[in-house]
């Protein structure tokens, strides 16, 4: 008993490391002519907005391998500083109840100036994101709330999240975390890989 028990625990902790490496899956990928590297409008950035390397994240609020890469993720942000450019951009799976309201109250956090701020906290509060857990992030954000609630309740930043997402299907995105350094792809949780190409984006002569 204490055996087979001891089994399924090494299995299941080998099954969530495969998940946060391989990422959260959507099917069917449209693969169009969509740069990921060209900057969007609507684009929310940490770092200099002109910097050398611009890295681009296609991201959910619920997948599990995104929220294991956050920390790794806002680490590099950290650490490179003006010299790399990070993008976040929504792509809310179909399999994820929440995942777009969460995006959308990103959004609406956003027009506050807490876009990031409410993007963190989401991510270290993975396991609650219904509505009434997004109205008290943005009270803890001390954000408007009537306004929150009122561009929450109406979908104000629906058709937003759902360009991300189109966007991100035409560039080939095909599952959560993905990655992309200039027009290079890294898909999942795999900070390592991550840093290696910005690594090696930095030291290439600009044109």
């Amino acid at each position: 008993m204490k055996r087979t028990l001891g089994t399924a625990i090494l299995v299941g902790a080998a099954l969530v490391l495969a998940v946060a490496l391989a990422g959260c899956v959507r099917k069917p990928v449209s693969v169009g002519p969509a740069n990921p590297a060209v900057a969007g409008a609507s684009d929310h950035q940490r770092g200099k907005q002109d910097a050398s390397v611009r890295v681009v994240e296609y991201g959910d609020f619920q997948c599990p391998a995104c929220a294991a890469a956050y920390p790794g993720v806002k680490a590099l942000s950290e650490e490179y500083g003006d010299r790399v450019t990070f993008v976040y951009r929504h792509f809310p799976l179909r399999q994820h109840q929440f995942a777009k309201k969460a995006a959308e109250a990103v959004e609406a956090a956003g027009a506050q100036g807490k876009f990031w701020e409410m993007h963190d906290k989401l991510y270290e509060n993975q396991q609650n994101l219904t509505e009434s857990d997004l109205t008290r992030y943005a009270e803890e954000l001390g954000l408007d709330i009537a306004r929150f609630n009122q561009e929450l309740t109406g979908s104000t930043y629906a058709a937003l999240v759902e360009q991300n997402l189109a966007a991100g299907l035409d560039a080939g995105v095909g599952a959560t975390p993905t990655f992309f350094v200039g027009e290079q792809r890294i898909e999942g949780a795999d900070i390592t890989a991550l840093k290696a190409a910005i690594d090696a984006a930095l030291t290439e002569p600009t044109s």
